[in-house]
């Protein structure tokens, strides 16, 4: 079978056909039929020379005169896909579905890769962060976000001006609490204040130390008076030999029936004890007579104007306390 292979120019006679032209003024010469044939020669027709898949959008080749679709841009003849980024000088929507777009609304990928609406219509404030740099941002009571200088996050720090009010448990690994009013704390189990022996804790107002509802332990601030309902347990030091007394000492207890030998106490310096700061000695070996026990002062300090006190009979006992200066006293 053969075709007929047309090339060169073509060039319509008047007289095959007469149209006449839109504005009904002149004629125009028109070839009407088809031509059949690859027309492979034809020239200055545009064709497709690349990608000629369905849906591809055709843009201009090499030339003029040739077509390419376009893999990454397709338009199936409802919505338009664009695999690449977009550039635009502007971008207008309409007919969104979430509702009309703002200065405060944003766009977004959703899971399918789909372009979404992030919020609706709203105020001007809507998704737009508020207060100053580095304030946490949170829901305002009209829906929009807000920030305050109050409560901000900086540098793994976060910063609260104001009260903080929490209800449920607060877990950290270093807690420091510069200054504080309690009103009532109410904990079960046991706790602890301070972690090293140079810790000072103020506690102001009166105290009250209860068993089930009896109080055991209460000091009256306003009358500056302590009462007790226990028993006392005071510190207690056994010796049987010269001993230098400390500061943490109450009762001394002297085992004079061990050592055979005369057994001296010396005091810690007066200005090193609190005033009233008291200490008891007790021949608890019974052997006063035979073996003395010496009570010494420090330096030049005396006890009752004494440069020392001599305990001489079986189990007897010495009370003395000092007025955190200078002297030592017997009760």
């Amino acid at each position: 079978m053969a075709y007929n292979l047309l090339s060169g120019t073509v060039v319509a006679n008047e007289s095959v056909v007469f149209e006449p032209s839109t504005n009904g003024s002149e004629f125009t010469n028109v070839i009407v039929g088809e031509f059949r044939g690859d027309g492979q020669h034809l020239q200055n027709v545009a064709r497709v020379v690349a990608n000629g898949t369905t849906d591809y959008m055709l843009t201009v080749g090499a030339n003029a005169d040739s077509l390419v679709g376009e893999p990454n841009l397709q338009f199936n003849g409802s919505r338009l896909f664009i695999n690449g980024n977009v550039t635009a000088s502007s971008l207008h929507l309409t007919s969104l579905a979430a509702g009309q777009a703002a200065t405060s609304s944003f766009l977004a990928l959703d899971e399918n890769n789909n372009i979404v609406l992030t919020s609706s219509a709203g105020g001007p404030d809507d998704a737009i962060a508020q207060g100053p740099v580095n304030s946490i941002q949170f829901n305002s009571p009209d829906g929009d976000l807000a920030g305050s200088g109050n409560l901000t996050f900086s540098n793994g720090t976060m910063f609260v001006t104001g009260t903080l009010i929490v209800s449920g448990g607060i877990e950290a690994n270093t807690f420091d609490i510069i200054s504080t009013t309690i009103t009532e704390i109410n904990q079960s189990g046991s706790t602890a204040f301070g972690d090293t022996n140079d810790d000072t804790h103020h506690f102001t107002g009166s105290l009250s130390v209860f068993s089930s509802s009896a109080d055991l332990f209460a000091v009256d601030v306003e009358n500056k008076s302590t009462k007790i309902k226990t028993g006392l347990v005071f510190n207690r030091t056994a010796i049987t030999s010269n001993y230098s007394v400390l500061v943490s000492d109450y009762y001394v207890g002297i085992d004079t029936a061990t050592p055979s030998a005369v057994i001296t106490a010396s005091l810690p310096a007066a200005q090193s004890l609190q005033s009233g700061q008291t200490f008891v000695f007790k021949d608890e070996g019974g052997s006063a007579h035979q073996y003395g026990i010496v009570i010494k002062p420090s330096g030049s300090q005396k006890i009752d104007n004494q440069n020392k006190v001599i305990l001489e009979s079986p189990h007897a006992s010495l009370t003395i306390y000092t007025d955190g200066a200078s002297k030592f006293f017997i009760t």
